[in-house]
């Protein structure tokens, strides 16, 4: 049941019974009705429209999520200053948005292979 039904019910059903005691009081509850109905109804508009959309859920493959420096230090285990050198280097890819600096995650693992060395255990 929407907000809207529920605020006219409320009117239907008490307005009757109030009117007939005091109009002071009568006119009180219907600006109090109005006033829920005001504040309520762009709220259920909202959930409405949100229930009657269907936003399809980003998927892991069509949008990677993009790392930040802590994210990739944490990953390399390396300090966030190795991560600074990197980019200096230009040693891995990375995306800069506006001032920050964010790293796709296949930029990272074409730089791992990088840094192999052969025949090391």
């Amino acid at each position: 049941m929407d907000v809207s039904r529920i605020i006219y019910s409320y009117c239907v059903l008490l307005t009757p019974i109030v009117s007939q005691y005091d109009p002071l009081v009568y006119h009180m509850l219907c600006d109090i009705y109005i006033a829920l109905f005001l504040v309520f109804m762009p709220f259920a508009r909202m959930m409405h429209a949100m229930q009657n959309t269907s936003i399809p859920a980003p998927s892991a493959a069509s949008e990677p999520r993009l790392l930040t420096r802590q994210e990739l230090a944490a990953r390399l285990r390396v300090s966030h200053r190795t991560v600074d050198n990197l980019i200096a280097e230009k040693a891995i890819e990375y995306i800069r948005v506006r001032g920050s600096v964010r790293f796709s995650p296949a930029g990272v693992e074409k730089y791992l292979p990088s840094g192999t060395v052969a025949g090391a255990v």
